[in-house]
């Protein structure tokens, strides 16, 4: 078997695993680290669609705590295979800034039983993101007319982090960068610098998150992955308009 064939059979395995639950998926953008099940600024109906949740797998949704420049939507699911496992819950959680048209897909946090070998669900978070690192999440800003950059601390150990692996301006529209060129008095090369470097979506994965060794709730553990695309529908929400 050439090498050719034997890649394309084992991402087609990967993409069966992480599908496991899947209805009706849409075409998951790995550079933009999108969840097999859903796209960024997706609706909650859209996901529930996708995922093909039932009322008795839904324990939440419903609109969430928001502020004067956002409302939220919050989705909570169990019984749901995501990444190879079975899961706890999920959250999705949905954000719709002012003014625009619908609730839009943020960020998915994903709890596991805490028998679950994080291990397993980290090593098909690499076959399908890449390889991830282990200090943190580098973050851009501008400064003097000039990109710097700094490191978001690891928030525990035995932590896996990713970013998006395409540029900004590749997947921004041209009224989105445009509009963010607007807001600066700095050059408009930085600007696209910033763009270009700054992450628009994270990913980490644990099994030592902190909130499961003080709740209650059986259905918060400590092994955790979690996704967010903020600064993403931050930008495509407020300024794609």
């Amino acid at each position: 078997m050439n090498s050719k064939r034997l890649s394309f059979l084992l991402g087609l395995a990967i993409l069966v695993i992480c599908l496991t639950s899947c209805v009706s998926a849409p075409q998951s953008d790995v550079a933009m680290m999108e969840i097999p099940c859903a796209e960024w600024n997706a609706t909650p109906e859209e996901v529930k669609e996708s995922l093909g949740l039932t009322k008795d797998q839904i324990l939440v949704d419903a609109q969430g705590q928001g502020s004067e420049y956002m409302d939220v939507w919050v989705l909570t699911a169990t019984e749901v295979s995501l990444f190879g496992e079975e899961i706890t819950q999920a959250q999705f959680h949905f954000v719709k800034y002012t003014e625009y048209d619908h609730f839009g897909l943020d960020s998915v946090r994903i709890y596991y039983p805490d028998e679950v070998d994080m291990t397993a669900v980290r090593n098909t978070l690499i076959d399908t993101y890449g390889e991830g690192n282990e200090k943190g999440i580098t973050r851009y800003r501008i400064s003097n007319n000039t990109v710097v950059s700094s490191i978001d601390s690891p928030l525990q150990a035995n932590t896996t982090y990713w970013v998006n692996s395409c540029k900004g301006t590749d997947v921004l529209s041209k009224k989105v960068q445009e509009a963010v060129i607007d807001i600066y008095t700095t050059d408009k090369d930085v600007i696209l610098e910033f763009l270009d470097k700054n992450p628009l979506v994270t990913l980490y994965c644990t099994g030592s998150a902190g909130e499961g060794n003080l709740s209650d709730d059986d259905l918060i553990t400590c092994n955790r992955v979690e996704f967010s695309a903020g600064t993403y529908i931050d930008l495509i929400q407020r300024f794609g308009k």
